[in-house]
């Protein structure tokens, strides 16, 4: 019997290449997305790739989504044994230029929309005594870069809630991964990416044009959707997956980094002067 897998957020990026490539790989797919009026961009790619997979809405915000559509699949094949949690936006900003509640609808996606799709599945994981949660986090967990501490807090706990996770349901024979992706060739940077509107005159906005001109700089050496999807695939397939990976030379060493010095100092200093490199100073 093909693992069926139910992945979050497909309408672009890195949810559809994954979606597309475990379906050509005769895995039982289950893409869902929060709006199923953008499902043609994954039709088209998963008809030129002649792959068979299922278009489903899931928002990930809305817990009668998640349950309608986790019971419809449970209904039909019986088991989920991949969940991939993908769907998250990003949120440009300092904390003094971010609305309360536009910090609150960050964690409502990013977090609590984990946690939701999370509290659906686990119970059949558990009567299977089998599963592989795979979260896909970020760099910015590693680092917290300027004018993003509101995203990269959001991937800092997703990553936190990951670990624990990852012994709690060791018990129960299901895997936990979490994905950290540098900068990706996706349009997260226009569909996916908000701004905070707090203040009328933003004592920040140099920092922005200094990080939006560095993003535009790491966008061309990204890596496509497609190189995550091969090495989510992978982790599925491995035997032994490690709990964390990240995916290319820079995220590593921005882990290492991070994990080598325990006081932080050298983070926040490696930080400052990327600051001070985007700025010209």
């Amino acid at each position: 019997m093909n693992n069926v897998i139910l992945i979050t957020g497909c309408s672009s990026g890195i949810g559809l290449a994954t979606a597309v490539l475990l379906a050509k790989n005769n895995y039982k797919v289950y893409a869902t997305m929060r709006d199923l009026s953008r499902k043609e961009r994954l039709e088209e790619a998963a008809k030129q790739a002649n792959a068979e997979l299922e278009i489903k809405q899931l928002d990930v915000t809305d817990e009668t989504s998640i349950k309608n559509t986790v019971n419809e699949i449970l209904s039909k094949e019986g088991r989920i044994d991949v969940l991939v949690n993908n769907a998250a936006y990003g949120l440009r900003g300092t904390v003094e230029n971010v609305t309360i509640d536009e910090v609150k609808q960050q964690f409502d996606t990013n977090v609590f929309g984990v946690i939701r799709v999370c509290q659906e599945v686990l119970p059949h994981m558990r009567k299977q005594n089998s599963g592989h949660v795979i979260n896909i986090s970020s760099v910015a967990a590693a680092r917290s870069l300027p004018y993003s501490g509101i995203y990269s807090a959001t991937k800092t706990a997703l990553e936190a809630i990951s670990e624990s996770m990852a012994s709690e349901l060791s018990l129960f024979g299901i895997k936990v991964t979490v994905v950290e992706p540098g900068p990706v060739s996706t349009d997260f940077a226009h569909r996916s990416l908000k701004y905070g509107t707090r203040l009328d005159d933003n004592p920040y906005q140099e920092i922005l044009e200094g990080a939006n001109k560095a993003q535009t700089e790491r966008l061309k050496t990204a890596q496509t959707p497609e190189e995550i999807a091969v090495l989510i695939k992978e982790i599925i397939e491995s035997e032994k997956p490690h709990f964390r990976y990240q995916t290319r030379e820079d995220g590593k060493k921005m882990a290492e980094l991070k994990f080598k010095d325990i006081t932080g100092d050298s983070v926040v200093e490696a930080t400052r002067k990327q600051l001070m490199e985007w700025l010209g100073k």
